[in-house]
């Protein structure tokens, strides 16, 4: 592989400009002389200063190390999804648009409560076992629906079912539907 650029090249042009103390300022280092010193080759990034190379440029750390995009994701990042959104529907809207399904009508769902107090893996296992619900209660045939239910922090799906007990949701769609149930 020849590269074209070196990594130094490659911050100038991502960041639009050779201004160093700009460039110091998004990166998060005290003085240019770092810069002028990763231009050079003469210091590496760490991963604080590669995340916030991505986040401000929107431009791959591959691309910044070796000049080449990285091949597309292979499945959907929920926790950068979710870093980047302060609610929690964006995030799942995202999840959906990414596997090519229709977003379900949620108007009048009550969830969530607390999300902005959840850690990053409380977040992760709630919007995980939210969309699992919606798709065994709506399913991924992109009929039109609306969901009805809470679902409190805390309380998980079980990947796998355990019991045969029922959780009942109630699913409303364009004319009057039965209650769906989900077997555990």
């Amino acid at each position: 592989m020849v590269r074209k650029f070196s990594i130094g090249e490659r911050l100038i042009e991502a960041f639009g400009t050779s201004d160093k103390a700009f460039i110091a300022e998004k990166l998060g280092f005290a003085s240019i002389q770092a810069v002028y010193k990763v231009i050079n080759g003469e210091r590496e990034l760490d991963f604080e200063r590669l995340r916030r190379f991505r986040d401000y440029t929107n431009r791959s750390i591959d691309w910044l190390l070796t000049g080449e995009e990285p091949s597309p994701p292979r499945g959907f990042d929920l926790e950068r999804s979710i870093e980047r959104h302060v609610e929690w529907e964006p995030v799942l809207r995202e999840w959906y648009d990414f596997e090519g399904q229709d977003y379900p009508d949620l108007e009048g769902v009550s969830f969530m409560g607390g999300w902005e107090t959840f850690t990053m893996k409380q977040r992760v296992a709630a919007i995980t076992d939210f969309k699992a619900l919606l798709d065994r209660t709506v399913g991924k045939e992109k009929k039109p629906g609306k969901i009805a239910g809470r679902i409190e922090p805390g309380k998980r799906l079980p990947a796998e079912p355990e019991t045969n007990s029922d959780i009942e949701f109630v699913v409303r769609g364009e004319e009057k539907k039965p209650k769906a149930r989900v077997k555990r």
